[in-house]
């Protein structure tokens, strides 16, 4: 995701919408004290489009340059070198971290640092679904089974069943050292976004287009009724109602992109931002406890946010000077 001026500058555009919504959100988990309630409904609005967008934008990607025939362990092992590589590397960094002040764990806990490995903390379990999910594409690919746009209805409809499958508990039984929660509930969008590029959605008729404008409209008020209390939904991402609404909300989002040059410009560092956020965010909260400054909440989380933002960025341009530490943290080559 580096910058890069021959990129769709629109696609980028959301893919800066998304680590906005993402970074909002984390930061909205560590401010303490209860954020106004408008900040609730909003975040709670905006969850049905967060992660689902990520990956729905992976998929879109994947079928801008999809796996050539015969190379599917060249096309995972690039997928690992660029999910995983960063994923263990910022993993075991952010676990030493905890080791330092004002943490201080104590120091026999790092013997339990191969759960990095097997099951990442934090946001990390995205790279980790999102490379799962490669590999089931590489064998659907090999087979040949989403070249056609029945089978990719049959697969995209399997996929929404066996999320709400997940959703019922009926995989709580089963006892797994990871639970396939995380990709059965991402791999519809991916999926949706592969067909959205693949056999072009976005180009079909007005009418589907106003389809799902009312539809949106239908499911926000839902929303809305539900943040005033005048209406209980369950509030579970695995329900067929956020599946629906939120893949109606993406497909919205895929067919009216725009040009918004800040929000591109933020998309082309939206992998670093990924990885680095979450951190500090956590280190800017201790320095803003430790220190005696009466600010309001808007200031502090104002504070935090930006620096989320910056430092990121600011660790993905010195990282990406030296090769090694841009392979390890960065996954480029």
């Amino acid at each position: 995701m580096d910058p890069a001026g021959q990129k769709d500058q629109k696609l980028e555009a959301l893919r800066g919408l998304a680590i906005l919504l993402v970074v909002i959100y984390h930061v909205d988990v560590w401010l303490p004290g209860r954020p106004p309630g408008f900040f609730v409904g909003f975040k709670y609005i905006l969850s049905f489009i967060r992660m689902p967008l990520f990956a729905c934008i992976s998929g879109y990607v994947y079928a801008l340059r999809p796996l050539v025939p015969g190379t599917g362990w060249k096309f995972l092992a690039g997928k690992t070198r660029r999910l995983l590589l960063p994923m263990v590397c910022v993993g075991v960094f952010s676990y030493f971290l905890k080791l330092s002040p004002p943490s201080f764990e104590t120091p026999q806990n790092i013997l339990s640092i191969w759960r990095v490995l097997v099951f990442p903390t934090h946001q990390f379990w995205f790279l980790q679904t999102l490379f799962l999910i490669f590999v089931i594409i590489t064998v659907l690919e090999s087979l040949k089974w989403l070249d056609k746009l029945s089978f990719w209805l049959l697969a995209v409809g399997l996929m929404i069943l066996a999320a709400l499958l997940a959703g019922s508990g009926i995989f709580q039984t089963i006892n797994l050292p990871y639970s396939p929660r995380p990709i059965i509930f991402m791999l519809p969008y991916f999926l949706f976004g592969l067909g959205a590029r693949r056999f072009e959605l976005l180009q079909k008729k007005r009418g589907v287009t106003m389809v799902a404008l009312a539809l949106a409209g239908v499911g926000l008020t839902l929303q809305i009724l539900v943040l005033m209390g005048r209406l209980r939904m369950p509030d579970q991402r695995d329900t067929l109602f956020y599946l629906c609404l939120s893949l109606t909300y993406i497909f919205l989002l895929l067919k009216v992109r725009w040009k918004a040059p800040w929000l591109s410009l933020l998309g082309s560092y939206s992998y670093s931002i990924f990885l680095f956020h979450f951190y500090i965010i956590m280190v800017m909260e201790e320095i803003l406890t430790a220190l005696p400054l009466p600010l309001p909440p808007a200031g502090r989380y104002a504070i935090v946010f930006l620096s989320a933002i910056g430092l990121s960025i600011l660790a993905h341009l010195l990282l990406k000077r030296f090769a090694l530490p841009r392979r390890l943290f960065l996954g480029l080559r």
